[in-house]
């Protein structure tokens, strides 16, 4: 009996060592494949990233932390600023740099969002009827692009009556 429970721990050791160097291995692997270094993304995210003109009427500033799940918003309202130069000038700060934290606890938010001419929250008119949107939290969830395109159209319009 004493030989059957001595080759059962024998087995369960081995298990145990070829199970821990399988982990090292695969944690080895993984640090190889993704290193901790900043990005390039990560770096320029110390300082705001501007689009469109200073000049333009419409002043948005975003307000994200640039991470990799937060970063399609930023670059959204950058691009949509660089279509549209005359009309939108976009601010983007990183909510996870010193710069961006110290601007977003001046902002008066409380989450992430966005400030459209000062504001978060906007009524858009859609044909006959009027929706109020407020731009804070996710792009996607809780404002849509659309929001923010009608709503770019609506304030631009305004501005040339």
């Amino acid at each position: 009996m004493k030989t059957m429970s001595s080759a059962r721990t024998r087995l369960i050791a081995l298990s145990i060592i070829l199970a821990v160097v399988a982990a090292l291995f695969f944690f080895n692997e993984t640090v190889k494949r993704h290193p901790r270094t900043p990005s390039s993304a990560s770096v320029a995210a110390e300082k705001p990233l501007e689009g469109g003109s200073a000049s333009a009427p419409i002043k948005v500033v975003a307000f994200y932390p640039l991470n990799p799940g937060h970063r399609f918003i930023a670059d959204y309202l950058l691009k949509f600023a660089g279509e549209h130069p005359g009309q939108v000038h976009v601010t983007t700060y990183d909510m996870q740099s010193p710069e961006g934290m110290k601007q977003w606890q001046s902002s008066g938010l409380n989450c992430a969002g966005v400030l459209i001419n000062g504001k978060t929250k906007h009524d858009i008119k859609r044909g006959d009827r009027t929706e109020s949107v407020d731009f804070v939290k996710r792009m996607g969830v809780d404002w849509k692009q659309e929001d923010f395109e009608a709503l770019v159209k609506q304030l631009s319009e305004a501005n040339s009556k």
